[in-house]
């Protein structure tokens, strides 16, 4: 594990600053679909924070780092995740959050607890760039309303410094690109519908395979059974 949990003077003097990083979903620890608009290590930080989150059932809770905080939602094994600036609203970063919770449960609610790794990264991802997008630039939220939302809303989410989390002060290491990448989502779906395809290739492969193992196996039993036995008696002798 890197020994730096964020590197915040990549971005610090970012005109995203006031951006959402990045966005997950999560099923246990499988990534259902994914979204950033920027480029940066985010597996490498979601492998090491998610071991971190609390699981129970409509829990919304930040961790503070630095310059960054980490928000999560958690419902029914799934968990809805970004990465904002600590200067981005929280009011924001979960209304945000519930938006895309409740579009993705609506859209794929028979689907949610049965389906691949990333087999929504296609349909859904889409979805998190124009939610990210209209998220980070403008909700036109009046500023007096936004503050009251701000007081009544984070009354009920947690927050925790992560610096208290890590085990043995071992730290994340952020990198994020000045690169906005609202341009380069093409080429997220170029990428996954061929790994999509190349998981549905082997395994209809695999199928294939054990279809013939299988078949070998019947013709094996009938012909034993034909000539008398496993060692064909019948039919070597003649």
């Amino acid at each position: 594990m890197s020994r730096n949990l964020i590197h915040p003077s990549k971005i610090e003097q970012s005109a995203h600053a006031g951006k959402i990083f990045f966005v997950s979903i999560i099923r246990n620890d499988e990534v259902l679909v994914k979204y950033s608009q920027l480029n940066g290590n985010y597996d490498q930080i979601l492998d090491q924070v998610q071991s971190k989150f609390v699981k129970t059932n409509g829990v919304k809770m930040t961790f503070n780092y630095e310059n960054f905080c980490f928000h999560y939602i958690y419902n029914n094994t799934i968990t809805y995740f970004c990465i904002t600036k600590n200067t981005f609203s929280k009011y924001k970063a979960f209304q945000f959050l519930e938006e895309i919770k409740a579009k993705f449960e609506s859209q794929y609610q028979k689907r949610l607890h049965t389906a691949l790794p990333f087999a929504f990264q296609a349909e859904f991802l889409p979805t998190l760039a124009i939610q990210t997008k209209r998220f980070s630039e403008n909700l036109s939220f009046d500023k007096i309303d936004d503050v009251e939302r701000n007081i009544t809303e984070t009354k009920s989410i947690l927050t925790q410094n992560l610096d208290k989390l890590t085990d043995r002060g071992e730290k994340l290491h952020l990198l994020v690109d000045k690169t906005d990448r609202l341009c380069d989502t093409s080429i997220s779906f170029k990428t996954t519908s061929r790994d999509v395809a190349r998981h549905f290739f082997l395994k209809k492969i695999k199928f294939i395979i054990a279809l013939i193992i299988l078949g070998l196996i019947m013709i094996y039993v009938i012909v034993s059974f034909s000539c008398g036995g496993p060692t064909w008696p019948k039919c070597l002798s003649k």
